[in-house]
C-alpha cells in the first residue's frame, strides 16, 4: 500500500513519502523520488499509458482497422469463389453475381485504402490493389495482349511480375465490365479469359491476405507500443497524425481525383465560384474511378463512411479533438472552439452522406448527359470538409501534416 502511494505523482503524496522514508524501514519513497527526477519528460509508465488520449484513439482505431482488413479478405475470397463458379459454367446470372462480388470487394478496398501507411508500405503492396488514376488507359494496355490471346502466359506467378497496371481490382474491373471484353459471349467462346480472370483474382487474394496478416500480427503491437514498459507519448501522437493524415488525404483524393478531374475542374482555386458559373470546362467521364462499372459514387461513399467511423467512434478523432489538452500554450484553444468545430465536422459528414444518397444516377451517366449540378455540389461539400479537417482541425490539435496535403489533381 505504501509503495503505491509513493509512486503517485501528486506533490502531497511525495511529501508523505518523504516523511515515511524517515519513519518506516523498507519504504521506497526516496527511490521513487529519484526515479521521478530522472524520468524523461517524453516517457510515461505503461500503467499510465491506458489513460492517454493518443493511446485510447489508437487502441480503438486498431480494432476497427483489423476488422476492416479481415472483411476485405473475406470479400476477395467470395470474389474468388464466385469467379470459379462462373468459369465452370458461364451464364448471365453467374456473370452478374461475379460483378456484384467485385463491387463488394472494391467497396471494401475503398474503405481501407484510407490506411495508407504501415504494412502496405513496408511490404511493398501499395500498387497491388488498384491502378488509378489511369488517364492514358494503361490498364487496358497492360492486359491487351493476354485478352487477345497473343500472350498465352496466364500463370499467376507470371502475372504477378507484370507491371502494376495489370494487377488488382482495376484489371479485374476491365475483365468483367469493359464493353468489349466483359461480355458473356467472350467468356463462353474464349476460354483463356477465365484463366486470366481467375489468376488475377488469385494474386489479389494473396496480396490482401498478406496485408491483413500484417495488421493482425506484429504491426499493431508496434503501433500501440504494447510490448514496452516505457513508451513515448510523442511517438504515439505521430501515429495519430498518420491516421489523421490518411483521412485528410482521402478527402483530397475524392475531391480532386474522383470528382474535380472528371468534372473538368482544372483551376487551382477549387472554391472559386466564377469558375463554376462560366462552365468553361471539358467533362471527362473516362477520368472517373471505376467508370466501366459505373460504381464511382459507391466507392466514394465507402471511403467517406470509413473516414466518418474513424472520426465518430467512441475514442475517435472527434473525441480526441474535444478532450485534447495541448502542452504548448501558444497553440491552446478554448474548449468551446474545439467543440464547435467538432460539431461542424460531424454535420458536414452527415450532409455529404445524405447528398450521395440523393444521387440516383451513376456519375458516369450524369457526365455523359452533361448534368453536373449534383456532382458539383458534392465536390464543394467534400472540399469544405477537407478544409475543416486539413486546416482547422490540424491547427487546433497541433498536428504537423508534412508533407502537407495539397488540393491538386495527381496525374500518374
Amino acid at each position: 500500500m505504501w509503495r503505491i502511494a509513493c509512486r503517485d505523482r501528486h506533490w502531497w503524496v511525495l511529501v508523505s513519502c518523504l516523511i515515511q522514508a524517515f519513519l518506516l524501514t523498507g519504504c521506497d519513497a526516496l527511490q521513487a523520488q529519484t526515479t521521478l527526477e530522472t524520468e524523461s519528460s517524453e516517457s510515461i509508465s505503461s500503467s499510465t499509458r491506458d489513460v492517454l488520449p493518443e493511446y485510447l484513439v489508437l487502441k480503438q482505431a486498431s480494432g476497427f482497422i483489423k476488422f476492416s482488413h479481415r472483411n476485405f479478405v473475406a470479400d476477395v475470397v467470395q470474389l474468388r469463389d464466385q469467379t470459379q463458379r462462373f468459369c465452370i459454367s458461364p451464364d448471365k446470372v453467374s456473370l452478374i453475381q461475379t460483378r456484384m462480388r467485385w463491387v463488394r470487394a472494391m467497396n471494401a478496398w475503398s474503405a481501407i485504402k484510407t490506411i495508407n501507411f504501415g504494412p502496405i508500405d513496408e511490404l511493398g503492396l501499395s500498387q497491388n490493389f488498384q491502378f488509378w488514376p489511369d488517364p492514358t488507359n494503361k490498364v487496358e494496355q497492360g492486359v491487351r495482349s493476354r485478352v487477345s490471346g497473343h500472350n498465352t502466359e496466364l500463370d499467376a506467378a507470371l502475372l504477378a511480375k507484370d507491371e502494376r497496371a495489370s494487377h488488382g481490382l482495376s484489371a479485374i474491373e476491365y475483365l468483367l465490365f469493359d464493353p468489349a471484353v466483359g461480355k458473356l459471349e467472350r467468356y463462353q467462346n474464349d476460354a483463356h479469359l477465365c484463366g486470366l480472370l481467375e489468376n488475377t483474382v488469385h494474386n489479389l487474394l494473396v496480396s490482401s491476405d498478406r496485408l491483413n496478416r500484417a495488421w493482425q500480427g506484429e504491426y499493431v503491437k508496434r503501433w500501440l507500443f504494447l510490448e514496452q514498459d516505457m513508451i513515448q507519448q510523442g511517438k504515439m501522437k505521430y501515429h495519430v497524425e498518420q491516421m489523421f493524415a490518411g483521412v485528410v488525404m482521402t478527402l483530397a483524393d475524392i475531391s480532386q481525383q474522383q470528382l474535380a478531374a472528371p468534372l473538368g475542374m482544372k483551376t487551382k482555386a477549387p472554391l472559386d465560384p466564377h469558375f463554376i458559373r462560366t462552365g468553361v470546362r471539358t467533362l471527362e467521364p473516362l477520368r472517373l474511378e471505376s467508370w466501366r462499372s459505373k460504381t464511382s459514387l459507391n466507392h466514394i461513399a465507402s471511403s467517406l463512411q470509413f473516414a466518418r467511423k474513424l472520426y465518430e467512434m467512441k475514442h475517435g478523432l472527434g473525441w480526441y479533438l474535444r478532450t485534447l489538452k495541448l502542452n504548448d500554450e501558444s497553440l491552446q484553444s478554448s474548449q468551446s472552439e474545439r467543440l464547435a468545430l467538432d460539431q461542424v465536422i460531424r454535420d458536414q459528414f452527415k450532409r455529404i452522406e445524405a447528398r450521395i444518397s440523393s444521387i440516383h444516377s451513376s456519375a458516369f451517366d450524369l457526365l455523359n448527359q452533361n448534368d453536373t449540378q449534383q456532382l458539383d455540389s458534392l465536390y464543394f461539400e467534400i472540399v469544405q470538409l477537407y478544409g475543416r479537417l486539413g486546416v482547422e482541425y490540424a491547427q487546433l490539435a497541433g498536428f504537423n501534416l508534412a508533407p502537407k496535403p495539397e488540393l491538386s489533381v495527381r496525374i500518374d
